[in-house]
């Protein structure tokens, strides 16, 4: 690789992980940095949508993930990051459904949540022309991850736009090749669910 090059790499590097990334990214990220107790959240909220009252109540932490990289030849067309992080609420007062959602994953947060999704359901009740009733359903509690063999957001972005020029520049060494372009795209999903009912997935 030539000095050029390398800069550029470096500099690419530095723009994603820092000036390009709007907060709630930079946020998502200092979150997924610090421990999150997320049965003890889930506890929070089930036992709050309770105590106030509601029949049935739900939450869900989700983080996602996502990276793109594109090239040309010797360029690099797009490195692009993304990531949101928060949980959401629902609750099921008096044959009515309310929700909040937030960003931000504190307990807090969360008890907040709860109280707006409650008053929201109130407010729902009020247009309600027939209650909401829930059928019956057993508990769940599961776990499940899909098979890799290595988790591709812990390859530097450095080392994932050297791989895609060394690809570029032995696909421009075939007989005929005028231009090549390549590009990889990761992405991320994990969910977390629990409910009144006592599920946890």
């Amino acid at each position: 690789m030539n000095p050029s090059r390398r800069r550029f790499l470096k500099t690419t590097g530095l723009l994603c992980g820092a000036s390009s990334l709007p907060g709630w990214v930079l946020n998502g990220r200092a979150a997924q940095a610090a421990p999150i107790d997320k049965g003890e959240l889930a506890d929070i909220a089930i036992a709050r949508a309770k105590k106030l009252g509601a029949a049935y109540a739900d939450i869900r932490i989700n983080r996602y993930r996502g990276e793109s990289i594109s090239t040309r030849e010797e360029r690099v067309l797009n490195v692009s990051q993304h990531q949101s992080f928060g949980f959401g609420i629902r609750v099921l007062m008096k044959g009515a459904w309310g929700f909040a959602a937030s960003h931000k994953v504190t307990p807090q947060a969360v008890r907040r949540a709860v109280d707006q999704a409650l008053d929201i359901a109130k407010a729902n009740g009020t247009y309600k022309r027939k209650p909401i009733q829930l059928v019956d359903t057993p508990k769940v509690v599961a776990n499940w991850k899909s098979a890799f063999k290595k988790d591709p957001f812990e390859v530097g972005t450095e080392q994932k736009v050297a791989f895609l020029l060394k690809l570029n520049e032995a696909a421009m060494r075939a007989k005929g090749a005028s231009f090549v372009t390549s590009g990889l795209t990761f992405g991320s999903e994990e969910k977390f669910y629990a409910s009144t009912d006592g599920s946890r997935i």
